[in-house]
């Protein structure tokens, strides 16, 4: 599903440079609910936006489903990530001028897949998450907990075989937080799609089902 070879990433600021990630290796297999902890500024996001793409490697080898990743260019990176990730960013980033609904729907539109293929699907996941009778409200007019739901359906609407999630209940209080690691467990196991999970949440790290901690730009297995 998922490898990384001895990936460096080395990030600029001006003139000074930063290793950031020092030869991580992963690999990724079947449905796995992965947790990766490790301090601020650690390199945990930039761990999720390399996988993802978003950021090229200066070093090492991404492959998503057997294909090379992280030597495509930024658009062809792009289109892997559309079509094979989904991702749950701490801060949500749903379009505030559209929809629940609508949002959940874009990532379906960029791939053209037809209306009546994702709609029953999209439909579903709403149920699922108990927020279909939200799917009209803007993302201001709903809690921080359906803002969560509303971005994990996102993610999956277009059917994802891996899904990234970073630092998912940083914004919530613990009663939600609670609901949303219950929530991304059952995820898992009834899609039967991988998840890594960036956390400081030790509580999510003793529930997943490896706990990984990035120490000094390199990963090491907890448990």
């Amino acid at each position: 599903m998922l490898e990384l070879h001895d990936v460096h990433c080395t990030r600029s600021n001006g003139t000074i440079s930063q290793e950031i990630l020092k030869g991580v290796s992963l690999s990724v297999a079947g449905s796995e609910f992965i947790a990766v902890s490790g301090k601020s500024g650690s390199g945990k996001s930039t761990l999720l936006q390399v996988i993802a793409g978003i950021i090229q490697p200066s070093a090492g080898i991404v492959e998503l489903m057997g294909e090379e990743m992280s030597s495509k260019s930024a658009d062809a990176r792009a289109a892997m990530r559309l079509r094979s990730i989904g991702f749950v960013h701490q801060a949500f980033r749903l379009l505030p001028q559209l929809s629940l609904w609508q949002n959940a729907c874009l990532p379906s539109q960029c791939l053209g897949e037809k209306r009546s293929a994702y709609e029953t699907r999209i439909h579903t996941l709403f149920t699922r998450l108990g927020i279909e009778s939200l799917m009209e409200r803007l993302p201001g007019e709903v809690s921080g907990g359906e803002l969560q739901r509303a971005a994990i359906a996102r993610a999956l609407s277009a059917s994802p075989k891996l899904i990234l999630a970073d630092e998912p209940t940083g914004n919530l209080d613990e009663d939600t937080a609670g609901e949303t690691l219950l929530l991304f467990k059952e995820i898992v196991q009834e899609y039967a799609v991988p998840l890594i999970l960036v956390t400081h949440d030790h509580e999510i790290c003793t529930q997943a089902d490896r706990h990984l901690e990035l120490h000094r730009g390199r990963l090491q297995c907890m448990r």
